[in-house]
């Protein structure tokens, strides 16, 4: 199971090193929180962003 795992997340990543932070990696992968902000209200709660590919997530 673990080697079909890294697998999966390595053809879905590519090549590593096109993200310089963690931060972008994990945007891209799509379990980044999201933020709720609009004008001056800013949201207390947060939630996982559904961007990027529904594999890795």
């Amino acid at each position: 199971m673990e080697p079909l795992l890294a697998a999966t997340i390595l053809s879905e990543i590519g090549d590593i090193s096109r993200f310089p932070f963690a931060d972008k990696l994990a945007a891209y992968v799509g379990v980044a929180p999201s933020i709720n902000q609009t004008g001056e209200f800013v949201g207390t709660s947060t939630h996982v962003s559904r961007r990027g590919s529904p594999y890795l997530r």
